[in-house]
């Protein structure tokens, strides 16, 4: 289907069911429709289709709940009246699968529970809330608590924190007290994508829609952090490479920094990559050439292939398709983590937005809210892991700050290190 009426897309999505279909659907139908006017088509068409589909029906519903139960339902009464009352008028023969499954979903949420008006149902939730169920929730692999967080401390914060004394007294990972390069490169990639994680499991769908991230900032907050956060690190980057005061230390943390990026880019944290490679690759560290001379030709040759992967060429034809390639050999339960790098994903809906129109003769077009729910859609599944790396706590509040420097003070010191014309 490319365009249609909402009746006949939701007709479309139940005849023809998927479960990716219809969770695109879901996911990205409120950039142009509102979610009441679904609900009653999805009745409506409910009550005409065919008995041998009533189960995709359910299908359909138990998706939608599953997704954005809260954003759909629970922020107006008489769509949670109207849902329950759906699922109380749901045949007897169905009751003990459907009823509970769709009311599993729902269970802990309280403006839902408290809607119930058959006790019979009532007492199913009941049931259900004292049983086992999964909410699908991903984990950073942070600790659940700030207390567990710090029980488990990394064996080279514990060297360092013995070198300097109390940590209460002394920033462990003060530049005047501790280099750096005293960091495992493993350590430091691991945590900078433990943080990396932590914020893209935050974006929410609704940050992305209509653009909000950058139409009303204030309501996409995640997706601002990510995008802060990449800067940061090229910042940071750049910061650590020109406060070193010779061109031998520079060159020490370049190369430093290049095998961070293989690290990053091993761990599939193309977020990270990007924003480690806008800091390598500023002026003001790209001109240094006597510490680009000190610099491994190998790592030089590292560099390059990052770039390469990265570079925007073909629109990110290289990215693309080693993004692609790890989604495809995706398994089970044994997914790897994967974080994208975000820039893409608003890049290609900005440009799906501006250039479909949602009405095409005066239908719908299917076909932007299929190609929006796409990208929604992937961002979800991304999220849906988990990511193993222990947090180390010094190591994990290091990260989370990443000290810059001011573009013009970059720029000085660039100056200050490697007049121009020195060389």
């Amino acid at each position: 289907m490319i365009h249609g009426t909402l009746s006949d897309i939701v007709k479309f999505l139940i005849e023809e069911f998927s479960t990716v279909t219809s969770s695109r659907f879901i996911i990205a139908f409120p950039h142009m429709i509102r979610a009441k006017d679904v609900w009653i088509i999805f009745k409506k068409v409910f009550c005409v289709i065919s008995i041998n589909k009533r189960d995709d029906c359910y299908n359909l519903l138990l998706i939608w709940i599953r997704l954005a139960l809260t954003r759909d339902f629970l922020q107006e009464k008489s769509m949670i009246r109207s849902l329950v009352t759906f699922i109380e008028g749901i045949p007897r023969n169905k009751g003990n699968i459907v009823k509970l499954t769709l009311l599993s979903q729902a269970k802990d949420r309280l403006p839902f529970r408290t809607m119930l008006s058959s006790n019979r149902l009532s007492r199913s939730v009941s049931t259900i809330s004292t049983g086992t169920a999964s909410t699908g929730t991903a984990s950073t692999g942070t600790p659940e608590s700030d207390t567990d967080r710090f029980l488990d401390v990394d064996l080279l914060s514990d060297r360092l924190e013995n070198v300097i004394g109390n940590r209460s007294s002394y920033n462990i990972y003060d530049p005047e007290r501790i280099s750096l390069l005293n960091i495992k490169k493993k350590r430091l990639a691991q945590h900078l994508t433990i943080v990396d994680f932590e914020i893209f499991l935050k974006i929410s769908p609704s940050e992305i829609l209509c653009m909000t991230w950058k139409k009303k900032p204030e309501e996409g907050p995640n997706v601002n952090s990510m995008i802060e956060r990449s800067n940061r690190l090229g910042f940071w980057v750049a910061t650590q490479i020109l406060s070193q005061e010779d061109e031998k230390e520079r060159g020490n943390i370049i190369e430093y920094f290049i095998g961070v990026g293989i690290l990053l880019r091993k761990m599939n944290n193309f977020n990270g990559l990007m924003g480690l490679l806008s800091g390598l690759n500023m002026n003001t560290v790209s001109r240094l050439r006597l510490s680009w001379s000190l610099v491994s030709e190998s790592s030089k040759r590292s560099l390059e292939e990052l770039n390469s992967l990265m570079d925007a060429m073909n629109n990110y034809k290289n990215y693309r398709s080693e993004l692609s390639t790890l989604t495809e050999s995706w398994s089970g339960v044994g997914k790897s983590l994967i974080i994208p790098f975000l820039g893409i994903f608003l890049r290609d809906i900005t440009f799906i937005d501006d250039g479909n129109a949602n009405m095409v003769g005066g239908l719908i077009n299917f076909n932007k809210i299929e190609l929006i729910g796409t990208i929604l859609y992937n961002i979800k599944l991304y999220q849906d892991v988990r990511c193993k790396f222990k947090c180390k706590p010094l190591l994990y509040n290091f990260v989370t700050k990443l000290p810059t420097l001011s573009d013009d003070m970059l720029y000085n010191l660039s100056v200050l290190h490697e007049r121009k014309n020195s060389i």
